[in-house]
């Protein structure tokens, strides 16, 4: 794979967080964006890009299928993405599922897109990290709600039982389906304002629910038992 430079608005880093523990992706703070440089395999290609480039040895850029480039990559003060996305949060906040009425309708679709995510429940999770490897877990993220689901995103995904998503456009799909017409993704990209600090979550049946940014943690056996103790006092 190569690698692409990529630009986000500082609203977006927590959808870079969630590649937080990749070893191959760096970035930087420059003229009110977030620079990454990375490694371009499905899960960044999900990233949501203003722009796109490829370098090269002479760090010219440029923009996909470009023969000339578009402009040099400026000095930048790179930092691993450990560094530049510093962990603050002990738990997953709650809730963390804010249920929305907007019935559309999604049918089947090939594709082979990598699954982002996963629905599951709690108890599923807590099993799951009990007996996982560390590094099983550090390049996951989860959010819970206050009926004990949880949504665990990060590739690759755990092998536990589920329902799986893709993401694109910060929407996340069950896999295998997509919208009928797919024209609905552009235009509920455009009209749903809280689609750049929210995740949309859709359900076959069309219904959908917006999830924080913020509700999205680490992965580790800390964070999940704090959590499955602020549920069991919440149900």
């Amino acid at each position: 794979m190569t690698e692409s430079v990529i630009t986000l608005l500082p609203a977006d880093i927590k959808v870079l967080a969630l590649l937080r523990t990749r070893v191959d992706i760096v970035a930087a703070r420059h003229q009110d964006l977030i620079w990454v440089k990375g490694i371009a395999d499905n899960a960044f290609r999900q990233l949501p890009a203003l722009n796109t480039w490829k370098p090269d040895g002479a760090n010219r850029l440029f923009a996909p299928g470009a023969l000339t480039p578009a402009l040099t990559l400026p000095e930048l003060a790179w930092q691993p993405l450990t560094e530049f996305i510093p962990v603050s949060l002990p738990a997953s906040g709650l809730p963390a599922f804010a249920t929305a009425r907007h019935a559309v309708k999604l049918a089947p679709c090939p594709g082979t897109e990598e699954s982002f995510a996963i629905l599951t429940e709690m108890r599923t999770l807590e099993a799951y990290i009990a007996a996982a490897p560390q590094v099983r877990l550090r390049h996951l993220r989860f959010a819970a709600s206050a009926s004990a689901r949880v949504l665990v995103a990060g590739v690759p995904l755990p092998p536990i039982p589920g329902t799986s998503y893709t993401l694109k456009d910060r929407i996340l799909m069950p896999a295998g389906y997509d919208f009928d017409p797919p024209v609905i993704r552009s235009l509920l990209t455009e009209k749903l304002e809280a689609a750049r600090t929210h995740f949309l979550l859709f359900h076959v049946n069309g219904a959908y629910e917006m999830i924080p940014d913020t509700s999205f943690v680490h992965v580790t056996r800390s964070a999940v038992r704090l959590t499955a103790e602020t549920l069991t006092h919440v149900l």
